[in-house]
């Protein structure tokens, strides 16, 4: 697993210490042994066999580095990748597989990152060493002993066991580290019962009667084997939830309240203590996908269903389990606008909101791309991510490598679907706040260069917030040069034998063909974007006259709004383009400015059903907010 931040790889930010014998090492440390970087993947004191490179069972606790690449190995195959599911507490990322036991990865620094497989129990270790002393009578109890965390009030697993005479009993235990307090418990009928708190480490019992409403907790290790590790994640109500098993595809886990890898029960259930239900249906529909909204949402396979405990705690007495709707989910995870959840179908037919809708009382949506069903009719979606600034786009990868945008501003009713495609297949999307905006980064697969194979890059879609033309950056797989005047730019060996785009200095440059990973421009220039070439299209429908449907149209002129926009041309959808002019007034030798307005355009006529096309096909900056056509129609 490796790290990228804003834009790049993350590199050691330090040289790591040289490696030495007779040294404790922890997970996660970093040496340097022989000029090679390792990173320590299981702590340990070292020994000379343990040497890197020297001894055979180094690789145990060492994992070599690539140079100062931040990089850590991960149980992982690269086929299950794609199916992780996974949820974030600050510097925490919990991941859930169901052919790997859950895991936590931690992020202590930007370049030190440990990933664990979670021990699920308590915190804190039962109490040891307990002896039951002194007493009288003729009847003789069990007893145990629990401690009790000072940091989190979080309760251990009962002490074993110990007998003696009820009447003036003292019963003692080695002190437990980090415990602020010890629960006494003693045995009737066959139930620990409680009896007391005790701050030191010793109790006396005079015939106090056993309570058996409270009783020790219960060891749980719901996830201890395969087939029993959960493939989906969420938290709720203060508490870690994890769902679906090869085992038990229906059934939900909820950790104990603020004790997250606590899954113990006492017995009566206490408020706190873990809670297991089963969403139960007419079909074992699969837990594919858990939200935390108001209540906690359960997408299925075949169906939708709420879990709620009203205006109480959320606790086993209070859980209602409800079913909302029939549609069904896959197993892509669901994105979460507001309070609407948006989902897609079971089979990647459709993506459908979910939200509360007061008039039905409960959890409601619809199909928002029944107005797109071709950018979905025979296709599968592997990713998703959500970008809300600046843009209120959600993007989805297709099985067939295309990336699918769709924006989406709930309060204003837009639902508008958009298509990327570029020169390779989109594998996968993520998004990140960075400076400012969510930053949408992908993972494209290229073939790049005579004879070479498919190669995967990390690519970030460039910022579309700048001022100046010279900062506009649209081309695929691009680099900017910024710096003094040159003609020769280097390090394009990723495009090496592509034509490229280049935009110098805010004017559009020819085209080159990138040759031993560097291009020579025509001309000198200080800002330089290079990159692989995309076109841009606006395909209007046919106007929505009822009077002229089926009738020859001929579009005459275009009426065209624009902000910052430059190089855009229209024209009818099946007949030439037409330029729109825009340089007036700049300044000899100056790049064309960018315009905001309304351009009249005069376009080549051409008899067809009225449809409009606006290209932009230059490394240029468009917007358009409106296409305003005036028609001539066949009489």
């Amino acid at each position: 697993m490796r790290v990228i931040r804003n834009g790049g790889r993350v590199l050691l930010q330090t040289t790591p210490p040289a490696w030495a014998i007779d040294t404790g090492y922890t997970k996660g440390d970093h040496v340097n042994q022989s000029g090679v970087n390792y990173y320590c993947k299981r702590s340990h004191i070292s020994l000379s066999i343990d040497q890197p490179g020297i001894g055979a069972s180094w690789q145990i606790y060492w994992y070599a580095l690539e140079q100062d690449i931040v990089e850590i190995p991960t149980p992982y195959a690269d086929i299950d990748v794609m199916s992780l599911q996974y949820v974030q507490s600050a510097d925490v990322i919990t991941i859930v597989h169901s052919n790997y036991p859950p895991m936590e990865l931690k992020r202590y620094a930007h370049d030190r990152w440990v990933l664990d497989q979670i021990n699920f129990g308590p915190s804190i270790s039962s109490p040891t060493g307990v002896t039951a002393t002194g007493g009288a009578g003729i009847i003789s109890y069990n007893y145990v002993v629990t401690a009790i965390s000072s940091d989190t009030g979080e309760e251990s697993l009962p002490s074993a066991s110990v007998n003696g005479l009820e009447d003036g009993l003292v019963i003692s235990w080695s002190a437990v580290a980090g415990a602020e307090s010890y629960n006494i418990y003693k045995e009737k009928n066959g139930v620990y019962g409680y009896i007391g708190n005790a701050i030191g480490t010793s109790f006396t019992d005079e015939k106090i009667i056993p309570s058996l409403d409270d009783t020790p907790p219960v060891s749980k290790l719901p996830f201890s084997s395969p087939g029993d590790y959960p493939s989906v994640v969420t938290y709720h109500q203060q508490r870690l939830v994890f769902a679906n098993t090869n085992n038990n595809p229906q059934k939900i886990w909820f950790s104990q309240v603020a004790n997250f890898h606590n899954f113990n029960t006492s017995r009566p259930q206490k408020a706190g203590d873990a809670i297991t239900i089963s969403v139960d249906a007419a079909q074992v529909n699969a837990v594919r996908g858990l939200v935390s909204i108001n209540t906690l949402l359960v997408l299925t396979s075949g169906a939708e269903h709420s879990i709620t405990s009203g205006d109480r705690a959320f606790t086993i007495d209070n859980i209602q389990v409800k079913p909302q709707s029939y549609r069904g989910s896959s197993p892509l995870r669901p994105i979460v606008i507001g309070n609407i959840v948006l989902h897609t179908q079971a089979f990647g037919t459709a993506v459908r909101t979910l939200g509360y809708r007061l008039d039905v009382d409960g959890y409601a949506g619809s199909d928002i791309s029944i107005t797109a069903k071709h950018i979905f009719t025979g296709y599968d979606w592997v990713d998703s991510g959500r970008a809300e600034e600046p843009y209120n786009i959600v993007w989805y990868v297709r099985n067939d490598g295309i990336l699918v945008g769709l924006t989406f501003i709930q309060e204003q009713e837009v639902i508008a679907w958009h298509k990327h495609t570029t020169n390779g297949s989109f594998k996968s999307v993520a998004v990140v706040p960075e400076n400012g905006e969510d930053a949408v980064y992908v993972v494209v697969e290229r073939n790049i260069g005579p004879g070479e194979g498919p190669v995967k890059y990390i690519e970030r879609l460039h910022s579309r917030e700048f001022s100046r033309i010279e900062d506009a950056f649209f081309v695929d797989s691009g680099l900017t040069y910024s710096g003094a005047p040159v003609t020769t730019l280097t390090g394009l060996d990723h495009l090496e034998g592509e034509t490229v785009s280049i935009l110098a200095d805010g004017n559009v440059h020819p085209q080159k063909v990138v040759s031993g990973g560097s291009i020579t421009l025509d001309y000198a220039a200080s800002t330089v974007h290079v990159g692989l070439p995309y076109q841009a299209n606006i395909v209007t429908l046919e106007p929505p006259v009822q009077e002229v449907q089926g009738r020859w149209k001929r579009a005459s002129e275009v009426i065209v709004g624009v902000l910052n926009t430059r190089g855009l041309k229209v024209g009818s959808e099946n007949g030439e383009l037409s330029e729109v002019k825009q340089r007036s007034s700049e300044p000899w030798g100056s790049p064309t400015a960018m315009k905001t307005g309304y351009f009249r355009l005069f376009i080549e006529p051409d008899t067809e059903y009225g449809s409009l096309q606006v290209v932009q096909d230059e490394p240029l900056p468009t917007t358009v907010l409106s296409i305003i056509p005036s028609y001539e129609v066949e009489d």
